[in-house]
């Protein structure tokens, strides 16, 4: 895969590495190395599933021999990326420059709408995921209200469908929510072009922007998808174009008002958007003080209103969100530790107070891509019970650490190594959830059966097409890992150290991604990857200097 890439890219591009090669870059090493280390672990996990195995004497020549040839390799391709970075390639055609240079917002979004009409049509209303189709229970009273997903987004979901529901039926209800929801996703996609139009981006990376976000089903199946993932990614866009703007003293009113809006949109929607955004606003505090005072004004803003939501939520005695959603990380350490160590009779009580514990169903149970299995038999009610829990971890820890690095590795490895498929149906929705756990039969959601053989051919050619030989690292989480690496140590190879400091707001989703339940999961990687583009832009762009 490596020599390819390179192979293509000096061909292609006509790039001579021989001046760079006169001088080591620092960037570039590290770069490769952090790469090189990423495919080296990875492979390991996904063959030996630990990292014993990367050390251990049969392994480890040979492990080192391999992790040279990816760096060295990497070296070379590192060092034409960076070189072919720096070039500006300019599209001389009448019919590019009317649609990505005059008209972009407007062009753009006309173009996205169209290709995708006949996925709206063919999955009228639109696939109604898991979580939406929760989500609508809450709403409608089935289930008990719970902040496990944000009330917000739930009261958004749920008015949408409602209203939809009592001016025709259920079905246009979902489509309501749906179709709002694609159109916004072209207009937003239109936006990134239109803003790399104004960095002054290169031509060629406008177009394979708009080639990848217009030639994939998955970003159409997303926006046309009844749940609250897409809404969160398409604000996450605004709110790091508006981010940029004001870091670098670029706002106006209208901007400033928009980066405030949809930071607190951010909050609203997803449980974890208030770190994200405080933190990101936190960093400039120390990195902009002619911004001090806002920066810390907002983050004021934004836990008051984290506040006030958590007092709307206990006054109305709605089910807050469960520790447990943290605690992805340190529950599967535990049970890899049962699995792979024999438990003392103190240690089995020490289990058994802060989970539901049954030796023979947590080795049955335990999924090494997956927490939830194991997540959902941990009971910690009280302090108390987080006390004893911590107590247990930390006990176990040193007990095994290594075990405990194999447990974090194969439930997150997938989100740093290109060749990890991903571990749900996260390459797009093709209907609606019909699961009797949460599909009780109170809506009348379905599809129209005249396009069933169309959907059903659809869908599986995409998957088809999603393994293909090159095709498939598109849909797989660690490439974009790979892609925003090589964007960082390109930011430190033009020693434009103010980059990454723009790049805080992805680094803490991809953070936030290691610390999910859910091992390679596309869903949790997509505010990264739609902003890619804009970084890609931003880095090459002559539009803000140093200052």
């Amino acid at each position: 895969m490596q020599g390819f890439f390179l192979h293509k890219i000096c061909i292609y591009h006509k790039i001579s590495l021989g001046d760079e090669m006169k001088k080591i870059s620092f960037a570039a090493l590290l770069t490769s190395f952090i790469i090189s280390l990423s495919f080296i672990i990875g492979s390991t996990i996904e063959n030996y599933g630990s990292i014993r195995y990367l050390v251990d004497s049969n392994h480890f020549v040979g492990n080192f021999i391999d992790f040279l040839v990816h760096f060295i390799v990497w070296y070379f391709i590192i060092i034409a990326i960076f070189k072919l970075l720096k070039r500006k390639i300019t599209i001389n055609n009448k019919v590019f420059k009317f649609i990505f240079n005059d008209h972009p917002l407007l062009m753009v979004f006309i173009l996205l709408f169209l290709i995708g009409l006949p996925i709206v049509i063919t999955f009228y209303p639109g696939p109604v995921q898991w979580d939406g189709m929760w989500q609508l229970n809450y709403y409608s009273g089935v289930l008990p209200w719970s902040n496990h997903h944000p009330i917000f987004s739930t009261f958004i979901l749920g008015t949408f469908q409602k209203i939809g529901s009592i001016v025709v039926d259920d079905n246009f209800g979902i489509f309501l929510f749906t179709f709002t929801q694609y159109t916004l996703s072209c207009f937003i996609f239109a936006n990134i072009i239109d803003f790399q139009n104004k960095l002054g981006t290169s031509d060629v990376i406008k177009l394979l922007t708009f080639l990848f976000f217009s030639l994939s089903p998955s970003w159409y199946l997303y926006a046309y998808t009844f749940m609250k993932d897409t809404s969160y990614y398409l604000i996450f866009i605004i709110f790091f174009i508006n981010y940029i703007k004001f870091f670098y003293n670029e706002s106006d009113k209208k901007s400033i008002i928009t980066l405030l809006i949809s930071s607190l949109f951010l909050i609203l929607i997803r449980n974890n958007g208030i770190y994200v955004v405080s933190v990101s606003f936190l960093a400039l505090c120390f990195l902009k003080s002619d911004y001090k005072k806002t920066s810390i004004s907002f983050v004021v803003l934004f836990f008051i209103v984290q506040l006030i939501l958590n007092t709307i939520i206990k006054m109305n005695g709605i089910e807050p969100s469960n520790i447990r959603e943290t605690l992805s990380i340190p529950v599967q350490q535990i049970a890899r530790y049962t699995i792979y160590n024999n438990l003392t009779e103190e240690e089995k009580e020490k289990i058994s107070k802060v989970f539901m514990y049954d030796e023979n169903d947590f080795a049955l149970n335990y999924n090494p891509d997956i927490s939830d299995p194991i997540k959902e038999s941990l009971v910690i009610e009280t302090k108390s019970d987080l006390k004893e829990f911590l107590s247990l971890w930390w006990s176990l820890l040193k007990k095994d650490p290594v075990t405990y690095i194999d447990a974090t590795l194969n439930n997150t490895y997938g989100y740093f190594y290109p060749y990890k498929e991903d571990v749900k149906e996260s390459i797009g929705y093709f209907r609606v959830v019909n699961n009797k756990r949460i599909n009780k039969g109170n809506f009348d959601f379905y599809m129209n059966r005249k396009y069933k053989s169309f959907r059903k051919g659809f869908e599986e050619n995409f998957y088809h097409l999603r393994r293909s030989e090159y095709i498939k690292f598109i849909y797989n989480t660690g490439t974009y890992f790979i892609v925003l690496i090589i964007i960082l140590g390109y930011s430190l190879y033009i020693k434009r150290y103010d980059y990454l400091v723009i790049s805080i707001p992805l680094l803490l989703t991809y953070a936030f991604c290691i610390l999910s339940p859910v091992n390679a999961y596309l869903r949790y990687m997509n505010p990264i990857i739609v902003c890619l583009p804009i970084m890609i832009s931003l880095v090459t762009s002559t539009k803000y200097n140093k200052n």
